[in-house]
């Protein structure tokens, strides 16, 4: 009876060696290992370096460190009637809803009026020139604020044993989840009708330019944003504001 394993042509026996790919180690491959071997345990990847070790692979950590140790927050909502601190009309418990503000700066061309020439008017008194960026008030850039700075690299220890000429390949370096508490930047409101409504109305693809015109539609002014610019923060400060948590 002849054996039908060694005639079958896809046997390995019958099959021609197989050369090792120089380049798998880097290109993310498996290279083939003799027979009867196994990997170094806590082998180090590529290049010398290490990954970042994860709980869940597809989950992408990043911070922002602050250039300063403060933020601020710009938002219409919960300010109050701004037609009675601002121009000096009466009183209307309807324009606590900022959403009913905004409508009504639509249908009245003299409110409308009366408003921006206000605006116009202290705006030039807070001395802002140039530009500033400002970051949508979202969950995911509050997470990259207050959280710490992500990833942080852990120096490898100290080897008395090693020698002054030893070739260091990086096997020892690592990067982790910072593990110390970081103090959060100071994080505040501006509670100003007029700032927050200068800057809500003449910020542009997240940028405050100094000489940008007013745009009181409800596409600029139901917006909310954050920025650490140390002049807003410091204009925020001396016009108002209130501490909050993020």
């Amino acid at each position: 009876m002849t054996n039908q394993a060694n005639n079958n042509p896809g046997n390995a026996q019958n099959q021609p060696p197989q050369r090792p790919n120089p380049f798998a180690s880097r290109l993310g491959g498996t290279a083939q290992r003799p027979a009867g071997t196994q990997p170094a345990p806590n082998a180090a990847p590529p290049f010398g370096g290490s990954l970042l070790r994860r709980t869940n692979p597809n989950e992408i950590l990043w911070s922002v460190s602050p250039i300063y140790s403060a933020f601020v927050r710009f938002q219409l909502g919960g300010l109050g009637d701004p037609f009675h601190r601002l121009l000096g009309m009466p009183f209307n418990v309807e324009f606590g809803n900022s959403a009913k503000v905004v409508a009504m700066l639509q249908t009245d061309s003299d409110l409308h009026e009366k408003l921006t020439t206000l605006l116009e008017q202290t705006w030039l008194t807070y001395g802002f020139k140039g530009a500033a960026i400002l970051y949508p008030w979202e969950e995911d850039v509050r997470k990259a604020i207050t959280q710490p700075p992500q990833p942080v690299y852990v120096a490898p220890a100290n080897n008395a044993n090693n020698d002054d000429d030893s070739d260091d390949n990086g096997d020892s370096q690592e990067w982790v989840n910072n593990p110390k508490p970081v103090r959060p930047p100071e994080t505040l409101r501006a509670i100003d009708l007029s700032l927050v409504l200068n800057v809500l109305a003449r910020v542009r693809s997240n940028i405050l330019v100094a000489n940008t015109p007013l745009a009181l539609e409800p596409g600029f002014l139901e917006q909310s944003f954050i920025t650490d610019d140390p002049r807003l923060v410091a204009m925020a400060r001396a016009t108002g504001s209130i501490e909050e948590t993020w």
